[in-house]
């Protein structure tokens, strides 16, 4: 049975507020996740601060998981490449913008 903290990242998301890799471990620890979708932590641990090293099979593995669409995971592990590669200048308050992820399926 899947872990319950699985229902409640899904509520997170359909209220919108589910915009990084960072918010589902949050939710759900990493070594749940890791051991969830099959990976030793290690390696796991190792793509979540590389998110580019997620395979669709590892996205596909948490989407069975969290119930959200592979494409909004996939969208969100992308945002987290984009927001590594190019972080956001800080606004004149000396806070990073946060982008948000539509919960509606695309």
């Amino acid at each position: 049975m899947p872990d319950s903290r699985y229902k409640y990242l899904q509520s997170i998301w359909k209220a919108g507020d589910l915009t990084s890799l960072k918010d589902i471990f949050g939710i759900v620890p990493r070594s749940i996740v890791a051991t969830d979708i099959g990976l030793n932590y290690g390696r796991f641990s190792q793509k979540v601060l590389k998110p580019e090293l997620f395979t669709f099979r590892d996205i596909l593995r948490l989407a069975k998981y969290t119930e959200i669409d592979p494409k909004v995971l996939a969208e969100i592990v992308l945002k987290d490449i984009e927001a590594i590669r190019n972080p956001p200048k800080k606004t004149r308050n000396g806070k990073r913008p946060q982008v948000h992820i539509s919960s509606q399926a695309h």
